[in-house]
């Protein structure tokens, strides 16, 4: 069977063959439009009519001879030429050869889409996709131009981009379809009115004057009308629109404030002409963290004439940990398990603001997800499985009520409704799951009030009005009161344990609710006697984060039973904190953020949990990349970050930064489509690097993103204060600073604790396609207590190491498996890695592949001895708690069971950027505040910094991100 790189081949060799000479590319494109063009006896070309007698000028011109001739051709316009011959001349290989188009370039899709149903819309796409990108990867070339060719080279694509408009209705509605149909002669005067369409190259100053529409031509009154009535003042909207069409959000960046200027941008100008200096912000990393500056920076009125906005990042992908790459059959491989929680406001927030933008510019119009609600799915559960001596593992499904409320909007949650919450989880555990199967009438009948509807109740909110009529906050007689009801229930429950002899099976419900109880007095405790600040009237969480929590509880009378239970094994195992301090502890979390983040969540809105419907980084990442593209924000992929040099200046002055690879052309398109939806490729896209780069980096799997890759990168570049930069943003994780940081540290000794205070975990992940669906392994969701539509299965304190797991299943109608053999469910699995005795220097390659290794060990023994008590009917007779992996979807229909198993994703998050942000007690005191870097022009942001409630999380990073943007515009006065 005939690949895609063959065709590839084949099409760079059709186009390297006429490349010197003018008339053989004219025959190649007639040829072409003699097979797609729907032509007929009169008009043979059909739709390539325009185009043909476009060529034409182009060798009238000479522009498209050989660079060596007689009479030089444009470097530019040939490169420009041989980009649309290679789009065109794939596509239809692709065609011919019936092969599968999913992974090849936007460009040579749409040609596709034009072969498979020509239309005028779909050819201009074509047409101008290819043109689009010719111009944004041969940007070096076009700067070698005279500066009118660099002109007419602006004329004669908006002029293009504006037929593109006519054709699909927005610009003179029905007349302009008819005018804008490339197999009519509108489209050859639009494009070749004489007068601005000279006929030798290269442009003189003699030509100036007609380029600027100054003669007194009928044809240069033409040329005015078009373009200074029609086109100019409409052009930003113009390139909005356009862009949105061809999904090339690139193309924006030629326009500035209503002016061409490609080939690059040009310094904005005031009043008087005088050209103003403008601050040149760079970020560095392009997490969270980072995308949320840039996104808070651009959201300024006016901000593109005070500073311009680059990010750079390590490898060939946006997003840091929640960056996803598509793998064999376009599978999601994720850095590990990412959710949101309902009570992200943020998080929220912008996702809302970066949909709606995205849709009013027409940025990707074929996504599958044109809200933020489209691309989630609800979870209100979770398991909390507890493990009992003699008895093994025990089910706790907890279902957390939804509300009506949205996620990102309005304030905190009504009292009425925090107390609809309390009511209904109390109700859950006296009654037992809503969803399971047996429940009695009676007790289905209450739950159904509270799971899942959302109607009006006028007791509870009786209730919430006479609560809110106390005075708050409490008093010192209140709270005096709130100790003694708190007194009157730990007696209570004491009293309670002592009648029941064994809180065993038939006692789960009893025992479960002791123990919330006593969870909730012991905590209502420790914050009246430690928190809450009677001077101030505040809550100090800060003032016991010197403890771990279990050692605060312990404190205050918590028992061992509490101590060492599922709830609270909870937050050890969420925050990866369960591989710190003593074995028999159990982990190591800081008190006061820990019972914060318990805290914070009960104001969830909607649902508990919200999961990606494309992955975390198609769903989240990806539009936020597009609008941000749009908005003039620079991208500069496959740049390393070498050190952030020591200056005594008080300000940075020098950052030595790597290209990793050399690029095939000046632009790096690092997309994919995956069906409609577009998305993030699990490698770098080889055909754009250079071709010796690239087979190298193939053969050897060699990964850009891993300070342990075997790979020397392509060149070093010092970046300049006043040259290059003039504010920085460091947004890279904390893991990697110690390295990049090193001279800093060194001789600032706030920044060196920070490096070597803030302490960060290795992680691991796995996923698993599996053939049956959750039925079919034997899960039945009643059985567990949830609902189908809206209680994905998951666990976060199952069986040491891949103590967390989710079903992902939501997300395989993004991916592309093959029908016969296509999996029903995805399972993703974390927890937290242990580290080495020693980690070797970046010299080792190997230890990366050691931890790989290791990895897939550590997670085929696990499933071996833990998977069967989820999915009983997924188990072998030689291993009845283990899993069965013939189940699993394997590379070929012929592979072996263990060899399915190996083509499962693995990843061992071991590079220090990957590692995990840890909330250790007496580690807080060592982070640092966004504008605490000790430098004026250096920010800091990431969830390693002080950013308030300092845990390893989405909405922590992202808050970071918006702080580390105000401090910045405070500096320069915009704050």
């Amino acid at each position: 069977m005939t690949t895609l790189a063959e065709l590839e081949a084949e099409a760079r060799r059709r186009v390297a063959a006429v490349s010197n000479d003018p008339k053989a590319r004219l025959s190649l494109r007639e040829a072409w439009y003699g097979r797609y063009g729907v032509g007929t006896p009169l008009d043979p070309l059909g739709y390539g009519r325009s185009e043909i007698d476009f060529m034409k000028w182009e060798i009238e011109r000479g522009v498209l001879n050989a660079l060596d001739a007689a009479q030089p051709g444009s470097g530019w316009w040939r490169a420009v030429n041989s980009t649309l011959l290679f789009h065109a001349e794939l596509a239809g290989l692709v065609v011919e050869n019936r092969l599968t188009h999913e992974l090849v370039a936007e460009e040579t899709r749409a040609w596709i889409d034009y072969i498979q149903t020509p239309d005028s819309p779909r050819w201009y796409k074509a047409h101008n996709s290819s043109i689009v990108r010719g111009y944004l990867a041969h940007v070096a070339a076009a700067k070698l131009e005279n500066e009118n060719e660099q002109y007419f080279m602006n004329e004669v694509l908006y002029r293009l981009l504006y037929a593109e408009a006519l054709v699909v209705g927005a610009a003179l509605g029905e007349l302009g379809e008819w005018v804008s149909d490339p197999r009519l002669p509108a489209v050859d005067i639009l494009c070749h009115i004489p007068a601005v369409y000279p006929r030798h190259y290269q442009l003189t100053p003699a030509d100036v004057i007609d380029i600027h529409h100054l003669s007194d031509s009928v044809g240069d009154d033409l040329a005015k009308i078009l373009d200074e009535l029609l086109i100019l003042p409409h052009i930003e909207k113009l390139y909005h629109l356009v862009a949105g069409i061809l999904e090339q959000p690139e193309l924006e960046k030629a326009i500035r404030n209503g002016e061409p200027v490609y080939p690059e941008l040009g310094p904005v100008q005031d009043a008087l002409g005088a050209r103003k200096p403008k601050q040149k912000i760079a970020i560095l990393g392009s997490g969270c963290a980072a995308l949320a500056t840039a996104w808070e920076l651009t959201n300024q009125d006016g901000w593109r004439d005070r500073y311009d906005v680059t990010i750079y990042t390590l490898g060939w992908r946006v997003g840091g940990k929640t960056a996803t790459g598509r793998g064999p059959f376009a599978r999601i491989e994720e850095h590990g398990i990412h959710i949101l929680q309902g009570w992200y406001d943020e998080t929220f927030k912008l996702l809302e603001s970066v949909y709606a933008e995205r849709a009013e510019k027409r940025l990707d119009p074929r996504a599958p997800f044109q809200t933020w609600q489209q691309g989630f799915q609800r979870n209100d559960s979770t398991l909390i499985t507890e493990y009992i001596e003699g008895r093994g593992w025990v089910n706790w499904p907890l279902i957390l009520p939804p509300n009506e409320f949205v996620p990102g909007q309005g304030g905190p949650l009504p009292t009425w409704a925090v107390i609809k919450k309390l009511v209904g989880l109390s109700f859950e555990m006296l009654l037992g799951s809503p969803y399971q199967g047996g429940i009695n009438p009676i007790s289905k009948w209450i739950l159904d009030h509270f799971f899942p509807k959302d109607g009006e109740d006028h007791a509870l909110r009786a209730l919430a009005s006479a609560l809110d009529s106390f005075e708050l906050p409490l008093s010192d007689r209140e709270l005096s009161i709130l100790g003694k009801v708190v007194d009157g229930l730990r007696r209570g429950v004491t009293h309670l344990e002592r009648g029941v002899s064994e809180l065993n099976a038939e006692h789960d419900r009893l025992r479960r609710i002791l123990l919330l109880v006593e969870l909730l007095c012991v905590n209502l405790a420790g914050i009246v006697a430690d928190v809450w600040d009677p001077a101030t009237k505040t809550f100090e969480w800060t003032k016991i984060d010197h403890l771990d929590y279990r050692e605060w509880i312990r404190g205050h009378g918590a028992s061992p039973r509490l101590a060492d239970s599922a709830v609270v094994r909870f937050l050890y195992t969420g925050t990866f904190s369960n591989l710190r301090g003593p074995s028999e502890e159990g982990g190591l979390v800081a008190a006061g953020t820990a019972l914060r983040f318990l805290v914070e969540s009960a104001g969830y809105k909607g649902s508990f949990v919200w999961q990606f419907r494309g992955g975390t980084g198609d769903t989240f990442i990806m539009p936020l990349y597009e609008v941000l593209m749009a908005r003039g924000v620079r991208f500069e992929l496959f740049r390393e970050v070498k050190q952030v040099h020591w200056s005594d200046t008080g300000a940075i002055e020098r950052v030595t930064i790597d290209e990793q690879v050399k690029l095939d052309s000046d632009v790096y398109v690092p997309t994919i489509r995956v069906g409609t939806l577009r998305a993030w490729p699990a490698h770098p896209l080889y055909h754009q690097l250079d071709k010796e780069q690239a087979e190298r980096l193939r053969k050897d799997h060699v990964d850009l993103e891993s300070p342990w890759a075997n790979w020397q990168n392509y060149k070093t570049r010092v970046m300049e204060r006043g040259k290059d930069f003039d504010q920085l943003v460091l947004a890279i994780p904390v893991g990697t600073l110690a390295t990049i940081c090193r001279e800093i540290g060194e001789k600032h000794a706030r920044f060196g604790e920070m490096l070597t205070g803030v302490e960060t975990t290795a992680t691991m992940s796995m996923q698993l396609w599996v053939r049956p669906d959750l039925e079919g392994l034997g899960m039945k969701l009643a059985d567990w207590g949830l609902a189908p539509e809206s209680c994905a299965p998951n666990a976060v304190v199952y069986a040491s190491p891949m103590y967390s797991w989710l079903d992902s299943s939501q997300v395989l109608p993004y991916e592309r498996w093959p029908a016969e053999r296509a999996p029903a469910t995805v399972a993703y699995f974390t927890g937290a890695m242990a580290d080495p005795v020693e980690t070797p220097s970046f010299s080792d390659h190997w230890f990366p592949v050691i931890q790989d290794q290791r990895l897939r060990a550590l997670s085929q023994q696990w499933l071996w001895d833990n998977m069967g008590w989820f999915w009983p009917k997924a188990t072998r007779p030689e291993a009845p708690n283990g899993f069965d992996p013939s189940l699993l979807v394997g590379k070929t229909p012929d592979d072996t069971p263990a060899q399915k198993l190996e083509f499962q994703f693995y990843r061992a998050n071991v590079d220090p950027w990957q590692r995990y942000t840890l909330s250790l007690p007496k580690t807080a005191r060592h982070r640092l505040k966004t504008d605490q870097s000790g430098f004026s022009n250096l920010f800091l942001a990431g969830d390693w910094i002080d950013f308030g409630m300092n845990v390893g999380y989405i909405e922590g990073a992202l808050v970071s991100g918006l702080q580390a943007a105000r401090a910045l515009l405070r500096s320069l006065s915009m704050g």
